[in-house]
This record gives C-alpha cells, sequence and structure tokens, in this order.
C-alpha cells in the first residue's frame, strides 16, 4: 500500500515537472517555437469575465473549443500523464481519472482562473489568483496543481492581498507581454 501511494506521488511529482517545463518552453517567443504559438491563445482569452458553469459538451471529450486550447491541453497534461503514468506504473493510473475531472469541472473558471481565490491557499496551491498572476506577468508562476517547480526554480511570485495590482487586467497578451 505505501509503494503505490509512494508511486503516485513520484508520478504527480514527475507530471508537474514535466508541465512546468512544457508551459515555460511555450513561453520562449519565436517564429520556430511551435508551443509559443499553441500556447499564447491560452492567454490572449479573456478570464475576466467568466462565470463557472458546467463544460461544454465537447470538454467531456477533452476537446476545449479551439485546435490550439485542445493541443495546449493535450501536449502540456494528458500525453506527459499517459506516459509518466506508463513508466511508473503500479496504481499511479489514478491519476488519469482525477486529472479528467479535474480538467473538464474544475480547472477553467472554477479555479484557475477564478480571481476569488485569494490568500494563503495560493502559496499551496496554483489557483486562482497565483494563475492569474501568471497571466499579467508570463515571466512567473508556471507551475500547474502546486507552486513547488517554481519555488525551486526561483519563478513564484506570489499574489499580495494587500496589493493594489491584485486586479490586474486578465488579457494580457504574450506577444506584447514577453
Amino acid at each position: 500500500m505505501f509503494i503505490e501511494f509512494t508511486k503516485c506521488i513520484l508520478a504527480f511529482l514527475i507530471w508537474t515537472l514535466i508541465a512546468y517545463c512544457i508551459h515555460r518552453a511555450a513561453h520562449i517567443r519565436s517564429k520556430a517555437n511551435l508551443l509559443w504559438y499553441i500556447h499564447k491563445a491560452h492567454h490572449q482569452k479573456d478570464y475576466k469575465n467568466q462565470r463557472p458553469s458546467w463544460p461544454q459538451w465537447y470538454e467531456y471529450f477533452f476537446c476545449f473549443g479551439t485546435t490550439r486550447r485542445t493541443l495546449d491541453i493535450w501536449i502540456v497534461f494528458v500525453i506527459p500523464l499517459i506516459v509518466v503514468t506508463t513508466v511508473v506504473g503500479g496504481k499511479s493510473w489514478t491519476l488519469l481519472p482525477l486529472y479528467y475531472l479535474y480538467e473538464v469541472f474544475l480547472a477553467d473558471t472554477v479555479v484557475e482562473h477564478n480571481p476569488k481565490i485569494t490568500g494563503a491557499i495560493t502559496r499551496f496551491l496554483s489557483i486562482g489568483q497565483y494563475h492569474l498572476k501568471h497571466h499579467a506577468k508570463p515571466r512567473v508562476n508556471y507551475s500547474f496543481f502546486i507552486p513547488l517547480w517554481d519555488y525551486v526554480f526561483g519563478t513564484c511570485d506570489i499574489p499580495q492581498e494587500n496589493s493594489p495590482r491584485r486586479n490586474v487586467t486578465l488579457t494580457a497578451s504574450m506577444g506584447t507581454s514577453l
């Protein structure tokens, strides 16, 4: 039991490290960087006026509205998770259905891009204002789920509760901010 739990934790840490690295690579502005071309659509979306709602029918099939948004999710999360759980083995495959539930029902506007999520929780989870800070300053806060890799690689910028920049414009374009 302990070994299986350890495999799940190991798989999760490896997966989040890979997602961090791919996400960070996606912010290298270059005409030759296909990741940048795909990911910049995520930064051009207006999250400011969205409200949490039930997923669109196509999101249940892991399609996210446009080809670029779908590829972004698959390249950063889905394919690395499948590879990691296959290599680590054991019960690490349980991360797949957990990630599915997170991505379809929680990720977009419920937790990741929800400006109402502030405070101490954003020091331990990469949600709400933590992730939105990345939209305002694309050179920080690359981590997903947990900010561990931002702490390790020095790219962490914790949103300050009383900061006047707290209500930032969420539609910063990668083309002008990088």
